[in-house]
């Protein structure tokens, strides 16, 4: 299937005509969801009834160009991080709601992927979101939000052991501090790759999808 693109970002339809599964995805800082069209590519040769969406970030990008952000990193620190994550928050949500709705799946039959900024606004959602959703995979990223009760949501994290700009360890410390609170999570630190998705990554994720979309509607 050919690739859509509008102001919101790029979609594609499921490859077996019936859309039965939804996967969203969230680029990183000063990119944009054409990024994440590669790997959107190579999970749908294994999901043929799922669509995906690659959203675009909803503030134009701070450092310049054509890319976009989910936050501003300008001035960032620990103690600021989950304010501005708090505020860029509702108007991803809209974004959200229209997907799902406009695919027409109930929420046990989406997915939300990240990969860096795009990976800290979904584990945002995760934490708020008290519909739940099949699974979240997130690539290089960190928790900036307290978990609250879980929900039925697999938690899939991925992170290259030599990132130079988030460290790996911010994910071993969000799976404990998600797991701490209830959810099912795995970690996966992959060694020898930086801030990136490796082929491996690609298929960690791809492994998790698959496990929590097999079941039909």
């Amino acid at each position: 299937m050919i690739w859509q693109h509008d102001e919101h970002g790029w979609r594609r339809e499921a490859r077996q005509g019936t859309t039965d599964s939804l996967v969203i995805l969230l680029h990183g800082v000063g990119s944009n969801g054409a990024d994440l069209l590669p790997l959107a590519d190579f999970w749908s040769h294994s999901l043929p009834g799922t669509a995906f969406v690659a959203l675009d970030g909803c503030e134009a990008f701070a450092g310049g160009g054509e890319g976009r952000q989910w936050f501003d990193l300008t001035g960032i620190t620990p103690d600021n991080r989950p304010a501005r994550v708090t505020a860029a928050y509702p108007a991803l949500l809209t974004l959200l709601d229209a997907e799902v709705e406009r695919h027409g799946v109930a929420p046990g039959r989406v997915a939300l992927a990240g990969f860096s900024q795009g990976t800290i606004m979904a584990l945002h959602h995760l934490v708020n979101d008290t519909a739940g959703m099949a699974a979240l995979i997130g690539y290089s990223g960190r928790l900036a939000s307290s978990p609250r009760a879980a929900t039925t949501t697999a938690v899939t994290l991925v992170h290259g052991e030599q990132d130079p700009v988030i460290p790996f360890q911010e994910t071993l410390s969000a799976a404990q501090a998600l797991a701490g609170a209830g959810f099912a999570v795995a970690s996966h630190i992959v060694p020898g790759v930086m801030h990136t998705i490796s082929v491996e990554g690609a298929e960690l994720g791809l492994a998790a999808l698959q496990r929590a979309l097999r079941d039909q509607p």
